[in-house]
């Protein structure tokens, strides 16, 4: 189902996502308001933001059972901003889906007033790529902290996920790789740097011993006049 077009939604009440393969998408006009009220995602259910501004900024967003909410591969910049996003009853998805096989710019971001996430529930992140995609969360959120300890991103280990300092106001959730693993790349390519030199130093020498060994034809300036004298 698709909420299209360039005129706000009226219904106030919840909105409730339900079951496999069900899956609304919110594309009318950017700005525009598809939904006013809380939605609730349930049971491998989906909700696909296809523009801006889709949701309310006081909607609450629930997603349980393997939920999913994700940001539409559509080659745009795309910001959602709601109260609060509540995850609940096994892992569930936020997306940050992007053009397959294409390598885009267009931010994709998600700026949140709270994070709150249940004992039995878990939050992956897939497709976010650093500088390009946010999760924002205020600073004053009164459930972050406890939340931030469920929080998994694809392609990154646990304990590479912190939060970063975006503004005065909001955290980003991101990924980096720890200290660490910083050195290792930073060795391999010290140890690289060092072999090439070495190879360089190697190839060098042995021209110059190819040359020194060898009687040269001409002998400097000489021989160079020499060289124009038969053309």
């Amino acid at each position: 189902m698709s909420l299209t077009g360039d005129q706000a939604n009226t219904f106030t009440g919840d909105v409730i996502v339900e079951g496999r393969m069900n899956t609304l998408h919110l594309n009318k006009s950017d700005g525009v308001t598809s939904i006013l009220g809380n939605i609730f995602v349930r049971k491998l259910a989906s909700v696909n933001i296809v523009s801006s501004d889709q949701i309310a900024d006081s909607s609450t967003v629930t997603l349980s059972e393997r939920a999913i909410l994700s940001f539409s591969a559509e080659p745009k910049a795309i910001r959602e901003k709601i109260h609060a996003l509540v995850v609940k009853e096994g892992t569930s998805r936020l997306s940050f889906y992007h053009s397959e096989g294409i390598r885009d710019n267009f931010k994709k971001t998600l700026i949140l007033d709270d994070l709150l996430i249940s004992d039995d529930g878990f939050l992956q992140i897939s497709g976010w790529e650093a500088g390009r995609d946010h999760l924002l969360v205020r600073k004053d959120s009164e459930h972050l902290a406890d939340a931030f300890k469920k929080i998994t991103i694809d392609g990154w280990a646990k304990n590479q996920v912190y939060l970063k300092d975006y503004d005065k106001e909001y955290w980003s959730i991101e990924a980096a790789p720890e200290p660490s693993t910083y050195g290792a790349i930073l060795g391999a390519v010290g140890l690289g740097l060092v072999i090439y030199r070495k190879h360089r130093h190697r190839m060098r020498s042995a021209c110059g011993e190819k040359l020194g060994g060898a009687a040269s034809p001409f002998k400097g300036s000489v021989a160079l006049r020499g060289l124009r004298s038969r053309r």
